[in-house]
């Protein structure tokens, strides 16, 4: 039963901290004490390299001198294509209470002062 308990204590604790920073709700730049943030992320993506390589092949070739066939060899390039991972900045605009104000039961907005929180 003491698991059940703690389980239930932790994700009591995260959404809190998550209402408490805004993160839970669905805060708007329109809304009293709230900032605009933008986030910086880094996205991976496999980006195609194609290659190339040349090597040499036996052949039959016709008209040879004192022959009518004979063995040779040509040059042949062949291409495939590699992958490589790649990063990139990609940036979100994320809405958060402003600094000093706390959003507390879904409110619309940021309307607690941190310092009236902690008496």
């Amino acid at each position: 039963m003491d698991s059940v308990f703690f389980s239930f204590f932790i994700l009591f604790i995260i959404e809190a901290r998550a209402w408490r920073y805004g993160i839970a709700n669905n805060l708007q730049s329109y809304m009293p004490n709230v900032c605009l943030e933008r986030e910086v992320t880094l996205v991976a993506q496999r980006q195609p390299c194609v290659q190339a390589f040349t090597r040499m092949v036996k052949v039959w070739k016709q008209g040879c001198v004192g022959q009518s066939w004979c063995m040779g060899y040509e040059r042949r390039t062949a291409y495939y294509t590699a992958y490589r991972q790649v990063y990139r900045q990609d940036y979100q605009t994320v809405y958060k209470c402003c600094p000093g104000w706390s959003q507390l039961n879904g409110e619309a907005g940021c309307l607690y002062r941190e310092e009236l929180l902690t008496l």
